[in-house]
This record gives structure tokens, C-alpha cells and sequence, in this order.
């Protein structure tokens, strides 16, 4: 199954408790394939992601 994920200022920007909760959803749904739609709050936001992409991530969307 393909699941599409909007994130605000969040994942896979961020750090701590606002991340957490995507990054357990993306390496506990296994069999999953997954997009992410990734919109920045800042222009340091925009500079790219603080967190590795995980395997079922298909992709990455900066917005």
C-alpha cells in the first residue's frame, strides 16, 4: 500500500517529540511504500532534511 504524509515544519526537518511520531509510523508499518510531502516553515528548513530517509520512503517532497 502507498500513503502519502503532509508534514509542516515537522518531519523530516525537526528534532525530538515533533518527529517521533512519523518516524514511528514509517519504520513500523513494514510492506509499505510511502511519499512524503514535506512543507517548510523556514528558509534553514528549506536547506534539506535533518533525518535520513528511511527504506520505504519512495520520496521526498520539499515544498
Amino acid at each position: 500500500m502507498r500513503v502519502a504524509i503532509l508534514t509542516e515544519g515537522g518531519y523530516p526537518y525537526a528534532r525530538g517529540d515533533s518527529a517521533a511520531w512519523c518516524e514511528r509510523l514509517l519504520h513500523g508499518l513494514g510492506g509499505h511504500t510511502f511519499e512524503i510531502h514535506a512543507f517548510s516553515r523556514s528558509a534553514h528548513q528549506a536547506g534539506g532534511p535533518l533525518r535520513p530517509r528511511p527504506p520505504g520512503v519512495v520520496s521526498l517532497i520539499h515544498i
